[in-house]
Protein backbone atom coordinates (compact mmCIF):
# COMPACT_ATOMS: atom_id res chain seq x y z
CA UNK A 1 0.00 0.00 0.00
CA UNK A 2 1.71 3.60 -0.84
CA UNK A 3 0.86 6.51 1.27
CA UNK A 4 0.63 9.72 -0.22
CA UNK A 5 0.99 12.97 1.13
CA UNK A 6 0.41 16.55 0.05
CA UNK A 7 3.20 19.13 1.00
CA UNK A 8 1.43 22.91 0.71
CA UNK A 9 3.21 25.56 -1.54
CA UNK A 10 5.82 26.81 0.69
CA UNK A 11 5.64 31.21 1.20
CA UNK A 12 8.53 32.84 -0.75
CA UNK A 13 10.04 36.47 0.96
CA UNK A 14 9.57 39.62 -1.01
CA UNK A 15 10.11 43.49 -0.80
CA UNK A 16 8.36 45.08 2.37
CA UNK A 17 8.51 42.26 4.64
CA UNK A 18 5.46 40.43 2.48
CA UNK A 19 5.02 36.83 1.17
CA UNK A 20 3.13 35.16 -1.15
CA UNK A 21 3.51 31.37 -2.80
CA UNK A 22 3.93 32.82 -6.23
CA UNK A 23 7.31 34.28 -7.54
CA UNK A 24 5.48 35.70 -10.32
CA UNK A 25 2.78 37.65 -8.19
CA UNK A 26 5.15 38.41 -5.56
CA UNK A 27 7.73 39.65 -7.46
CA UNK A 28 5.68 41.88 -9.56
CA UNK A 29 3.33 43.16 -6.81
CA UNK A 30 5.80 43.42 -4.11
CA UNK A 31 9.94 43.85 -5.76
CA UNK A 32 12.73 41.79 -4.68
CA UNK A 33 13.35 41.04 -1.03
CA UNK A 34 16.06 43.17 -0.86
CA UNK A 35 15.40 45.82 -3.12
CA UNK A 36 15.88 49.22 -1.57
CA UNK A 37 18.39 47.91 0.77
CA UNK A 38 22.46 48.66 0.65
CA UNK A 39 24.15 46.17 -1.32
CA UNK A 40 21.45 45.46 -3.49
CA UNK A 41 21.81 44.15 -6.94
CA UNK A 42 21.04 46.78 -9.34
CA UNK A 43 22.19 44.98 -12.18
CA UNK A 44 21.60 41.29 -14.02
CA UNK A 45 24.86 39.96 -15.56
CA UNK A 46 24.63 37.90 -18.25
CA UNK A 47 27.29 35.22 -19.75
CA UNK A 48 26.08 33.35 -23.34
CA UNK A 49 28.50 30.67 -24.32
CA UNK A 50 27.50 28.96 -27.74
CA UNK A 51 27.92 29.57 -31.57
CA UNK A 52 27.54 32.97 -33.42
CA UNK A 53 24.23 32.31 -34.11
CA UNK A 54 23.67 31.24 -30.83
CA UNK A 55 24.88 34.38 -29.44
CA UNK A 56 23.96 36.56 -32.07
CA UNK A 57 20.04 35.19 -31.53
CA UNK A 58 20.30 36.09 -27.57
CA UNK A 59 21.18 39.55 -27.91
CA UNK A 60 18.92 40.33 -30.64
CA UNK A 61 16.17 38.97 -28.06
CA UNK A 62 17.39 40.80 -24.93
CA UNK A 63 17.32 44.11 -27.28
CA UNK A 64 13.85 43.03 -27.70
CA UNK A 65 12.40 42.84 -24.26
CA UNK A 66 14.32 45.73 -23.05
CA UNK A 67 12.03 47.70 -25.39
CA UNK A 68 9.08 46.42 -23.38
CA UNK A 69 6.80 42.96 -24.10
CA UNK A 70 3.22 43.49 -24.71
CA UNK A 71 0.52 41.77 -22.69
CA UNK A 72 -2.81 40.20 -23.71
CA UNK A 73 -5.40 41.10 -21.32
CA UNK A 74 -6.27 37.48 -21.01
CA UNK A 75 -5.15 36.28 -17.89
CA UNK A 76 -4.11 39.60 -16.24
CA UNK A 77 -5.50 40.40 -12.75
CA UNK A 78 -7.18 43.64 -12.22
Amino acid sequence: MMKLSHLPEPELEFGQAHRHIDIRFGLMDYGPLDAGQTGAPTAVRVGLIGDTETVDGTQGWFARCAAGIETSQRGNRQ
